[in-house]
């Protein structure tokens, strides 16, 4: 079945992503046991690897501008760490796109895996096939993170009204202060941890689909000269 090869194809970039094979090759429970228990955190961790590579950057950039403006400036100012600080966030954030929208794609798992596609299509219209339902998991897949990123928005709303109303306000009662601090610590940590999983989770997810398109087109373009040959 077509649906058989699209989940086949798309579980294949996601184990491109974490860079290890699958657990266990028959679809079962104990795949699905695996996959849930295991190849998911990876996933995250994986995406996060990327992310921190990316922060890593920002640390190094940041030594070198403070460096450059203590030379220039001897006296000390908490001010140049912080424009030391948003200069290399900037010189990050705006980097080469083959540096930040390819960050974590390698031509090394682009070629593993088309090499995988090219065992399920044999001529352009089974590519053409593949390709149209990768394009619907891909879609589905985006309006369901498109749904956690609202819910991740009101949790942030939450939090953002239980700090400033319940901790910051000045009109607030040493009780009522005493009463909100540590749920708004426990609160701010939570939301800290679940935004650093959804954004290595967001990321993972954007290399896996990445490779893929560019899978899909190193396998078009070789049966394209396939076809030129003869």
């Amino acid at each position: 079945m077509e649906f058989e090869k699209i989940r086949s194809v798309v579980r294949l970039a996601e184990y491109a992503v974490v860079d290890r094979p699958p657990l266990w090759v028959k679809e079962d429970g104990l795949r699905a046991l695996s996959e849930e228990l295991l190849v998911g955190p990876w996933l995250v961790m994986s995406g996060f690897g990327i992310i921190w590579k990316r922060l890593l950057w920002i640390f190094v950039l940041t030594l070198i501008f403070v460096i450059g403006l203590f030379l220039l400036e001897t006296a000390f100012d908490p001010v140049m760490v912080l424009a030391a600080l948003a200069l290399s966030v900037v010189s990050v954030y705006f980097g080469l796109p083959t540096r930040t929208v390819l960050a974590g794609v390698t031509a090394r798992s682009i070629g593993m895996l088309a090499g995988a596609i090219e065992e399920f299509v044999k001529d352009q219209a089974e590519l053409e096939r593949l390709s149209s339902g990768v394009q619907l998991v891909k879609t589905q897949t985006t309006e369901r993170m498109a749904r956690f990123n609202w819910f991740v928005g009101i949790l942030w709303g939450a939090l953002f009204w239980l700090v400033t109303a319940r901790v910051l306000s000045p009109a607030i009662s040493p009780d009522t202060l005493k009463a909100s601090i540590f749920p708004a610590i426990a609160a701010t940590i939570s939301f800290a941890g679940l935004f650093v999983v959804a954004a290595g989770y967001a990321t993972a997810v954007r290399v896996a689909y990445q490779i893929l398109d560019f899978a899909l087109l190193e396998v078009k373009g070789r049966l394209a000269h396939g076809a030129l040959d003869h």
